[in-house]
């Protein structure tokens, strides 16, 4: 009869991809022509025998399915948020260092709105790691990270050579991605903080100076006598105009509040909140993308690490009979999340008396398994076979050997 091979890995922590498995796998006989003993004068070899060839009848989950499940890496940022914040904080550091270290005469002209954004140029880009070299290194390093990062995985000895300039273009098109959005992203984040987080955190801190001001004084600023501080907050305020010019509207915010260390201290994390949060999810997109391409070829496991999905186990039952064994492989298509389990408890839950084997956990809804395929039949044979062997080095017929 032919040799049957089942693998069942659905037991790990996420589900693995499937369509980047081959359907056709040949297996080395495991004795084929290895010196099994060899001891001086008397060596025992075997006849060398044919390649196992192996060809798959089912995939669990189907490739088709699997390759929609990579798709959900266009989603990455919200559905793992915490992958999105770890590249948040990477682009708000290279944005931070970039802002602070851009030429003056390569540095854009202030934006008005979002929807008039002045974005750095490459020149700017590059003028400022010629100025700055933590920012150069910076740059190198993540453009030579993301080219060892690709994984490649042409092995015929026709296309082998191609792997070297797959990551190579890969990975400087995944690093331009990131580059042009994280100048977008600091262009965002740095009129998202002038235009709208500044002036509403300043005239807010000038609002509460003025009135704890009247407190402490006892007496209205309206008059002349009044402090010379609170007159001036007092004119900022009033005249305060959301619809001017940057001129206009909130110029007589930093005037009255440029020493003010609470001020600075908030604006700054505001600024950063900002740029985290933007560059999170672009960035995180941008990771997203590439992943499904990536999966799609053949690429990258951890396209399903990062989804981290639950579902999807498998597993095999053997029922062991006089020379017969007999192979149920099962699915779970949907796994019960960590809310939706309870404390097994008969008194409580009166459904859950039937369980005799005491779990401690039971889920909520009773979870649905079925046959991956039909089960799998093993019947033994009347006896192993042998493997031929000859004798080099010493007469075959001695009783030694029998």
């Amino acid at each position: 009869p032919p040799l049957q091979l089942i693998v069942a890995g659905g037991g790990g922590a996420f589900a693995h991809p499937t369509h980047d498995q081959k359907k056709h796998l040949v297996v080395n006989s495991t004795v084929s022509g290895r010196a099994l003993l060899d001891t001086g004068s008397l060596a025992v070899e075997v006849e060398a025998e044919p390649d196992y060839h192996f060809r798959a009848m089912k995939f669990y989950p189907s490739r088709m399915r699997s390759r929609i499940l990579a798709l959900k890496n266009l989603w990455l940022p919200f559905h793992n948020k915490r992958f999105a914040v770890l590249v948040g904080f990477v682009y708000f550091f290279y944005a931070w260092i970039f802002g602070t270290s851009v030429p003056k005469e390569f540095a854009p002209a202030p934006s008005e709105s979002i929807f008039d954004l002045h974005i750095a140029s490459g020149a700017a880009l590059a003028a400022t790691a010629r100025a700055n070299p933590t920012f150069f290194f910076l740059l190198l390093g993540l453009w030579v990270g993301l080219i060892f990062y690709v994984d490649t995985r042409l092995k015929h000895k026709l296309w082998k050579w191609l792997n070297g300039p797959i990551k190579l273009t890969l990975s400087t098109i995944h690093f331009a991605l990131h580059i042009a959005a994280l100048l977008f992203v600091s262009a965002v984040t740095t009129v998202l903080t002038l235009k709208l987080f500044n002036p509403v955190i300043g005239a807010g801190m000038l609002h509460l100076k003025l009135f704890g001001g009247r407190i402490l004084q006892g007496s209205s600023v309206s008059g002349d006598g009044g402090d010379a501080n609170l007159r001036a907050m007092r004119d900022c305020v009033r005249n305060f105009d959301w619809t001017g010019g940057a001129a206009k509207t909130w110029l007589c915010v930093p005037q009255q509040l440029s020493q003010d260390a609470f001020y600075i201290g908030v604006t700054a994390l505001t600024q950063a909140a900002t740029s985290i949060l933007v560059g999170g999810v672009i960035g995180a997109f941008i990771f997203g993308c590439y992943w499904v391409i990536a999966s799609l070829l053949g690429m990258h496991q951890d396209a399903f690490s990062a989804l981290g999905i639950k579902d999807y186990k498998n597993f095999l039952r053997m029922k062991f009979e006089k020379n017969k064994l007999t192979i149920y492989p099962i699915a779970l298509d949907r796994v019960p999340g960590p809310r939706e389990w309870h404390a097994w408890n008969p008194k409580k839950h009166p459904g859950d008396a039937k369980l005799d084997h005491r779990p401690l956990l039971v889920p909520n809804k009773d979870m649905k398994p079925r046959l991956i395929e039909d089960p799998i039949e093993i019947v033994a044979a009347e006896g192993p076979g042998f493997a031929a062997m000859h004798f080099r080095g010493a007469d075959s017929e001695d009783p030694a050997l029998a």
